[in-house]
Parts: structure tokens; sequence; C-alpha cells
């Protein structure tokens, strides 16, 4: 009920959500920072638990690297598989501030965990998301022949569009009641629920800054799923309301202009980053 129905009756408290939406409303008068059972992903998406999952599946092992162990982003590490009936499985989550030397001893360890646990003929495919830069690069290829060497099957993932871009089709997945989760013991389920729970996608402050694990398990899901994420595309008009006699300008990546239907005659402008 209400404390103070005078102050605060029913009716100013729905102009409120009106005015402040879902996650407005919940940090600003609910003082939580994120509207109940979550924002993008609701609490009971992930409901579905299970002891153990298929064992005959299709694996990745998905890894957010952190380009640092000081604070900020962590590295995550989601293990996800496809069952054979088009379901997914969370089957194991870690995640942590290490050091580069630490980081990739803590990789192989999830490496071999997984091959001792499901054998060679079912253990993950192993996929690094890519980090911008030579140092990204020289970094990736250093942990992907500690892992060769060692028998694991590693790739680069470099994917396209924003990190709250890529959580639109792994969300959608745990709405459609598609995703299970294996709950063994073995790591912490309820925290990987509760980052994302409390995940906010851009615009806005991300809740606690962590989001690792929703990063890691909307690359994994995406990989398993096949699925194109559609990045942003702007479009700006200047001038008069008929569209013949105005400027209209369409903003988007190289990469995006193959799915960019364009009606009229254009002047193409590519502007490249000189770094």
């Amino acid at each position: 009920g209400l404390m103070d129905q005078r102050r605060l009756p029913w009716s100013v408290l729905k102009n409120y959500q009106a005015k402040l939406g879902p996650d407005g409303y919940a940090g600003q008068v609910l003082q939580k920072p994120y509207p109940p059972g979550g924002g993008r992903f609701k609490d009971y998406y992930f409901n579905r638990r299970e002891k153990s999952s298929p064992y005959n599946s299709q694996r990745i092992l998905y890894i957010d690297r952190a380009a640092t162990d000081k604070g900020g982003c962590a590295t995550a590490m989601t293990l996800m598989a496809k069952d054979s009936q088009g379901l997914y499985w969370v089957e194991h989550c870690v995640q942590g501030h290490w050091e580069p030397i630490e980081r990739n001893q803590k990789i192989i360890a999830e490496a071999h965990r997984c091959r001792s646990r499901y054998g060679p003929n079912h253990q993950p495919v192993i996929h690094v998301e890519a980090e911008r830069g030579s140092t990204g690069l020289e970094a990736y290829q250093g942990l992907a022949k500690l892992l060769l060497d060692q028998g694991f099957t590693v790739f680069e993932d470099i994917p396209s569009g924003s990190k709250d871009t890529r959580s639109e089709p792994w969300s959608a997945a745990c709405a459609a009641g598609l995703v299970r989760v294996v709950e063994d013991a073995t790591w912490d389920v309820e925290s990987y629920v509760q980052e994302h729970v409390v995940f906010r996608p851009m615009p806005g402050k991300r809740i606690g800054g962590l989001v690792d694990r929703v990063d890691s398990s909307s690359g994994a899901y995406n990989l398993l799923a096949n699925t194109k994420t559609i990045a942003p595309m702007r479009t700006y008009h200047y001038g008069a309301a008929n569209k013949l006699k105005h400027l209209m300008i369409l903003v988007c990546k190289i990469s995006d202009l193959p799915t960019a239907i364009i009606e009229l005659n254009s002047l193409l402008v590519v502007i490249r980053d000189p770094q």
C-alpha cells in the first residue's frame, strides 16, 4: 500500500509512470535500478532449470575478454549448447578480473574442463570476441596459439552492431521460452540471472557497469542460432516535406550498405577513421 496517500496518491504515481517510463520509474520512485521482474531480461526467463543438458548437442564456449584486470569490464566465459529440439542450454558461466597471463590460464582451464566433461567429440568450439587495435590482435594470437597447441578449435568473432543490439536476439529467445539453465552447483547461477535482470540498454547508464555475462551469452547464442543482428541506421531530413525536394542523409556502416534500400539517386560519401 501507499505510505502517504495524500502526498502521493495512485493518480500521481501513474502519471510518473507515464512520464518516466518503466526504467525511470523503477529508479526514481521505487529506488530500484530496474523495473520489477527485470528490464529486457525478466527473471522468470531463467526459471527452466535442469541438472544436466542433452549430451549430444552443439556447443560454443564464448569468451568476452577484458583488456585489463583493473576495474571496468570483466572477462566472461559462457558455455552454451543447442540441442536437437532447438533449445538453448546455458551450461556454465564464469567471470573475473584477471591480468593477461592469469586470464589466459583461466580460459585454458575452462577449455580443459569442457573437454573432460563432454569428451573430444562433444566439446565446444571456442570463440573469442575481437578486440580492436594491434594490441588486441596480438593478445588474441597469443591466446589462440596456446589453445591450438593443446588441440582446441578456436576462432575470433568479429560481431557487428553494438552490444545492446546484439543482446536483442538473445533476449527474444529467452522470452520465447527456448532457454534452459543447467543448475549443477558448479557455477553461480543466481548472480548470472541477476546480471541479466538489471541489464539496461543504452542510452542510459549501465547498472553496475558489469554486463559481461550478458555480452558473452549474446555472443554464444548469436553464433549457435546463426543470428544476424541489424546495426542501427540513422536518417536525417532537411528542407521541404516533399521528399523529392529536400536533402536526406543516411548514416550507416559500410558493412550495412548491402541491406540498405535507397529509392532515389544518391551520392555515396565514405568517411574512414585515419587511425
